[in-house]
């Protein structure tokens, strides 16, 4: 939400209800009210973003009725941000030489017009426009870096990376071997996830290395299922970003996983 604009905010009606207590963060105001409360019995409110400064926050509603008094648990919330919002990337610090790589800027902040650029003899393969870049890397190290543009305003950020072309020690990217199959099948759920995730291929693939990577390539996690399910337990793990890579003898892919 860009500063000086108004936002509706909706839920669905709350069968009983008869009013409905709004709470914003500090600085918006409720249009046709005062200050940033609401109380009364639209399941729809508009507000005033901040005209300045940038920030996040947590707008909160929760539903009366005429013989219910509020509780703190039955607050519902949604995280918002206003103003011009950085971005930054997320992805590897080492990667090895002539594979694929992916990197990942900010999201659900209202960032638009994305555009990435490489190290020098890297290639941009698919997404030099979005939020998930992949590129092919070369053996000139430097900086991954994104740009967008946030209420306006251009914002950027940078991610140095250096390439290794022996054994790959600490960092990992994911080959493009001949005769690679076709992983459309793979499915990584519950994502984000707490202590534990599903992975699930086709029954006639085999997964026969599943390693888990944390956002610095630090290999945290590897297994050896040999076969086209595993659950994987991730409550040794702390909360961030991470990368599994799923192997079998003729090619990888890497999915991103959120641990909460």
């Amino acid at each position: 939400m860009c500063n000086g604009n108004q936002r509706t905010f909706s839920i669905s009606a709350v069968s009983g209800a008869t009013t409905y207590r709004w709470v914003f963060p500090s600085g918006f105001s409720i249009v046709g009210g005062s200050g940033n409360v609401y109380v009364g019995g639209s399941t729809s409110v508009t507000v005033n973003v901040p005209a300045s400064g940038n920030g996040n926050g947590t707008v909160q509603v929760r539903a009366q009725s005429s013989n219910t008094c509020y509780t703190n648990s039955s607050y519902k919330t949604k995280s918002i941000y206003w103003g011009t919002q950085p971005i930054s990337i997320t992805g590897l610090n080492e990667v090895c030489v002539n594979v694929l790589a992916q990197y990942y800027a900010t999201t659900g902040r209202g960032h638009t017009n994305y555009s990435w650029s490489v190290p020098g003899d890297w290639s941009i393969l698919s997404g030099g426009s979005s939020s998930n870049m992949e590129a092919r890397t070369g053996e000139d190290d430097g900086y991954v870096t994104v740009q967008a543009t946030s209420c306006g305003t251009t914002v950027s950020d940078t991610h140095y990376v250096q390439t290794n072309d022996n054994g790959c020690s600490g960092g990992f990217g994911r080959p493009e071997l001949a005769g690679g199959i076709d992983w459309n099948s793979l499915e990584v759920y519950p994502n984000p996830a707490e202590d534990q995730v599903t992975i699930r291929v086709n029954a006639d693939i085999e997964m026969e290395t599943v390693s888990v990577f944390s956002q610095v390539g630090q290999k945290v996690m590897e297994l050896t299922p040999n076969t086209s399910t595993i659950s994987l337990d991730l409550s040794q793990l702390d909360n961030g970003i991470y990368f599994i890579q799923i192997e079998n003898a003729s090619s990888s892919t890497i999915k991103k996983i959120v641990v909460n």
